[in-house]
């Protein structure tokens, strides 16, 4: 469920109250009222949940208003005053004491819902929209050089490092990658989610999403429920972005690249591009020639090299990069075992093999993103 608004209501005047509170019960958004004849301060919970606390002041009370001062300070409390007294004096008064609004009795319906509606929208809606989120998009140009579980093993170093709210989005139109690997079994669909998500019901969707190895790191995929015979609706892609920048500092998105139309929103939509890609110089030849993928002079686009023996490797690093017309951002080192040890485990690398270089690379990368983009 939504959270709700607590709305606090001080007036002493019977049938305002009740009028007020028949007001509130039109309000769009999930509330919880709690009235109270006189003014007390010490009832207002301390804490940073969004109240909206409703006071009425008929005369100039000081020990209303410096109270009033003093809990507008919690900037998560939203005061607003009402009275009958409509002298600029009192009006003053209650803003310099830290009021959002002034709204004269007898308070007109229209005004009321709008004042609180405004109050949601700018205060409850709009909160973490500066949370100066970022997207990235895992890309391939061909199949099994480990784009999936390079998404995976950075979403987790992500979250290690910053504690921030994570989430991996699998777009793979298959019953196979991301959930496979990990073994896990879920009714999810990332189509369904995208066409049902609204900024109402997003943080229940959300709450119900699987929470994988950390409390922050958060996963939608398809599971054991693939998108087959779901239509996504391309329009609400955009949407669907916005909403999730409200709720995670960091999205990382498996794309799926037989999906063109919806890979191209992706992309769009994105903040940087990881291309994963292996030490093969055939695989640069199709990367160079995927102008439809790759853009060299797409300064969003990081190169990741997959798999990388520094023995085998090192000599034709020069070759890719002039292929390419890019170089290469980072080298993943091949670790075969540890790879298929956390594979067959469904965890990440880390849980299998600390201290490896290919752990230690994804750090490096991890930390590039937190303290350079």
């Amino acid at each position: 469920m939504e959270e709700k608004i607590e709305i606090l209501l001080f007036d002493e005047e019977k049938l305002s109250q009740t009028l007020l509170e028949s007001y509130i019960s039109d309000l769009t958004f999930p509330c919880n009222i709690r009235k109270y004849q006189e003014f007390n301060g010490d009832v207002i919970p301390e804490d940073d949940k969004l109240k909206i606390i409703i006071i009425n002041i008929n005369k100039t009370n000081e020990i209303i208003l410096e109270k009033a001062k003093e809990i507008s300070h919690n900037k998560s409390n939203i005061i607003i005053f009402i009275s009958y007294d409509k002298t600029a004096d009192i009006q003053v008064r209650a803003l310099r004491a830290g009021a959002r609004d002034f709204l004269l009795k007898p308070v007109i319906k229209s005004d009321f819902i709008n004042t609180l509606q405004r109050i949601y929208q700018k205060e409850y809606l709009a909160k973490e929209k500066t949370m100066n989120s970022k997207v990235y998009s895992t890309i391939s140009v061909e199949n099994g050089v480990g784009k999936t579980f390079f998404a995976l093993n950075l979403s987790k170093k992500l979250a290690d490092i910053t504690k921030e709210n994570v989430i991996l989005i699998d777009f793979n139109n298959k019953l196979t990658d991301l959930f496979q690997i990990l073994n896990i079994h879920t009714k999810h669909s990332t189509y369904n989610y995208i066409n049902t998500i609204t900024e109402y019901n997003a943080k229940e969707l959300f709450s119900n999403l699987i929470k994988f190895e950390v409390p922050n790191l958060h996963l939608l995929g398809n599971g054991i429920f693939a998108n087959y015979g779901i239509a996504v609706d391309i329009t609400k892609i955009d949407l669907f972005f916005k909403i999730l920048k409200q709720h995670y500092k960091y999205i990382i998105i498996d794309n799926d690249l037989s999906e063109k139309d919806i890979n191209s929103k992706l992309i769009l939509n994105s903040d940087y591009i990881y291309l994963i890609t292996d030490s093969n110089l055939s695989s640069a030849e199709k990367i160079k020639h995927n102008k439809s993928l790759f853009n060299a002079e797409d300064r969003r686009t990081r190169v990741i090299l997959n798999k990388y023996n520094k023995n085998k490797d090192e000599a034709v690093i020069n070759e890719i990069e002039q292929v390419i017309g890019k170089k290469i951002f980072s080298k993943i080192p091949k670790n075969f075992l540890a790879a298929s040890s956390a594979v067959d485990k469904s965890v990440t690398i880390d849980k299998v093999a600390p201290k490896l270089d290919i752990v230690k690379e994804y750090e490096k990368i991890a930390k590039y993103m937190v303290e350079k983009d």
